[in-house]
């Protein structure tokens, strides 16, 4: 890999527990390493399929509450921003992302 930074993993809500979070640009390049010299289980990774068909996650499955493991998918979309009002009265903006995966499944991330 190279053209990615690595940072303190402060996002809200946390999406991993890691300590560390990578982040990827336009310019971001990775490799795939046929065999690998190591066995790497750092990711949790669940495809658009198994989100999208599954009945009940178990929590063994979630890294935190309403929140899934790591996905991979290519940003293709983006809803118009809309006016939110949080439990505490507080005034935010919400978007919604579309992410399409490498079988074409679409998913939208709201956040």
């Amino acid at each position: 890999m190279k053209n990615f930074v690595v940072l303190d993993n402060t996002t809200y809500p946390k999406v991993t527990p890691d300590k560390y979070i990578l982040v990827f640009s336009h310019q971001s390049r990775i490799h795939h390493v046929e065999h690998p010299i190591k066995q790497i289980d750092a990711f949790r990774l669940k495809s658009f399929k198994e989100l999208l068909t599954a009945d009940k996650l178990d929590d063994s499955e979630l890294i935190i509450k309403k929140s899934f493991g790591d996905i991979i998918g290519e940003i293709v979309g983006k809803e118009d921003s809309r006016n939110l009002v949080t439990n505490k009265w507080v005034e935010t903006k919400r978007l919604a992302i579309i992410l399409q995966d490498l079988e074409y499944m679409l998913i939208i991330t709201k956040g």
